[in-house]
């Protein structure tokens, strides 16, 4: 209930957010046209604000997942965090070596080799994060730092010391193939992390997923924009600028308003994922990949309340694998999980979707047949039968699976407690009956397989 409350506050909209937010817009597109403006009149001014804008939400994102490592165990949101600082590095070179800042005289190709090596990185960055985000991989922040540290120090030997990094823009000629068809690939791995990220969206709540959509196209926004400009100074390239400004806006709402404003969005989205994979472990046996016994008695005691309301037939079926004990003496506890895992397919395969099957512990079952009267029950395994000879008939083992079983119908003013007694002592008639029957025909290799466990 209190998570059901903080959730429903957290996603609220209240008037406030509504006028902070139309206000928020009135600012973002003013700050649009101010920058047009400014744009129009000194293009380096123009560039200078978008990069130093984009370098601070960089170094921010940086330093909201660094300080929260101990207690997010994403790994994608280590590796975004660390290399949204080198990121922010390489973008705070490509501004200073930018034509007219008057920094690096030496050499005329600078600002856009790092240019398309950083927004390589930074692609190639979000398809490894997208990649881990389902996956619980322990990255160690620090092997992650000193390798972002090597690339990128081998990044600028490359173009400032080396100069082997291809030629990506010539005055008065236009950008390079190498640079067109850069951005090209650079768009292609960005489209590949888009994918990725929409498949596992599940992962994400609906608004920062929204937020990382629209950061991801914008990015490629941007990307293609910086495949049309001829001059540095050319408006295609200040489009390219734009879509920037907001793809990195909408990288700052999705981690790091998020993480300082909003923590819950971040935080509580991993504790239900965590919350439900523990439910998930008590509820489902592993070996079988049915309902636990606890599982079993909770389905159970709710189907039972819906059928007095209803007044609708429920029936149970006790199972219980005949000779598993003689089977793991003779052949291994292997050769019994595997038999086991076996008739849990067979059960699986003539459950209804309304139909819960459950390993109640050991060698036996319960089926809970909701809408379901005792005769129609004793048809259904019937069919089960008929399913374990198929598998007898075309497997070679030493033994043959067999079951026996025990069915009960609830019946009005019945408890729960005296239905499983009822199932569970058939069940045992049934076997005793099987006893019975083996004792007068008992040989060496039937035996074996024909015991009760």
């Amino acid at each position: 209930m209190m998570e059901r409350e903080q959730q429903t506050h957290l996603e609220r909209p209240s008037a406030g957010g509504a006028l902070a937010r139309s206000l928020l817009f009135l600012l973002m597109g003013a700050g649009f046209v101010a920058l047009y403006y400014v744009g129009l009149r000194n293009y380096l001014l123009f560039h200078s604000l978008v990069e130093i804008f984009s370098i601070v939400i960089a170094f921010t994102i940086f330093i909201i997942a660094w300080n929260s490592r101990e207690h997010l165990a994403d790994s994608y949101l280590y590796l975004l965090g660390i290399a949204y600082l080198f990121i922010g590095f390489l973008d705070l070179m490509h501004t200073l070596s930018y034509k007219g800042m008057q920094i690096f005289t030496d050499y005329d190709f600078y600002a856009n080799q790092l240019w398309v090596a950083t927004r390589l990185l930074e692609s190639l960055t979000l398809l490894a994060a997208f990649s881990l985000a389902p996956r619980r991989i322990t990255l160690r922040p620090y092997v992650l730092e000193a390798g972002y540290a090597v690339v990128t120090a081998l990044i600028l030997f490359s173009i400032f010391q080396w100069r082997i990094f291809p030629i990506c823009f010539i005055e008065g000629v236009g950008q390079t193939p190498f640079k067109i068809w850069s951005e090209f690939f650079i768009c292609a791995i960005l489209g590949l992390a888009t994918w990725l990220a929409y498949r596992h969206r599940q992962l994400f709540s609906p608004q920062v997923f929204g937020y990382l959509m629209i950061s991801l196209v914008c990015t490629i926004l941007s990307e293609l924009s910086f495949t049309f400009y001829i001059s540095n100074y050319g408006f295609s390239n200040m489009v390219g600028h734009y879509f920037k400004i907001v793809s990195f806006y909408m990288i700052y709402r999705a981690i790091v308003q998020t993480g300082i404003r909003s923590p819950y969005q971040l935080v509580f989205k991993e504790l239900k994922a965590k919350e439900a994979e523990l439910e998930r472990q008590v509820a489902i046996d592993e070996l079988t990949d049915l309902f636990t016994r606890r599982a079993a008695l909770a389905l159970l005691q709710k189907h039972l309340s819906a059928t007095r309301r209803e007044l609708s037939p429920l029936t149970i079926c006790y199972l219980d694998l005949d000779g598993l004990k003689q089977i793991n003496d003779t052949f291994g506890h292997a050769e019994g999980d595997s038999l086991l895992k076996a008739f849990a397919g067979q059960l699986i395969r003539e459950m209804r979707a309304s139909d819960y099957a459950c390993r109640m512990g050991g060698d036996e079952f319960l089926l809970i047949l909701s809408h379901c009267t005792e005769g129609e029950a004793a048809r259904l395994v019937e069919r089960i039968e008929a399913r374990v000879a198929q598998v007898n008939s075309s497997w070679s083992k030493g033994y043959a699976l067999a079951f026996s079983y025990g069915l009960a119908q609830w019946a009005e003013g019945e408890t729960m407690a005296h239905l499983l007694a009822l199932a569970d002592t058939r069940m045992y008639a049934q076997k005793a009956r099987k006893k019975e029957k083996t004792a007068l025909r008992t040989s060496p290799v039937t035996a074996a397989a024909s015991l009760a466990g």
